[in-house]
């Protein structure tokens, strides 16, 4: 893997094919691990949906690498992280099935 910087500043990867077909199963592992984008949130409650927000109380990833992915907020106060975590799971998730989609994207041109 080699990386170039461009004139404009961005920074451009060239990979081979064996590291491209390593990036993308990462990638799409982590599309799976992640779960599927929540599409009936909207159906259920538009405001919530809207803002991100769970109608319930969003638990601790029982997988250690969702976990890592997904870590608490507050080590030591598992409430404070509990109602943390109901704020910002669903837009951290979000962030991440977009950014894995990014790095799929850019290995096949699209």
């Amino acid at each position: 893997m080699r990386f170039k910087r461009k004139r404009s500043g961005a920074v451009v990867a060239e990979v081979d094919r064996i590291e491209a077909d390593l990036l993308s199963a990462m990638a799409g592992d982590l599309l799976a691990l992640l779960g599927a984008d929540d599409e009936d949130a909207a159906e259920q409650d538009p405001l919530a949906a809207l803002v991100g927000l769970s109608a319930e109380p969003v638990e601790r990833p029982e997988d250690p690498a969702l976990a890592r992915l997904l870590p608490d907020a507050y080590g030591d106060d598992e409430q404070a992280a509990a109602e943390f975590r109901r704020y910002t799971d669903a837009d951290l998730r979000a962030g991440k099935r977009a950014q894995a989609r990014t790095v799929l994207g850019g290995l096949t041109g699209g």
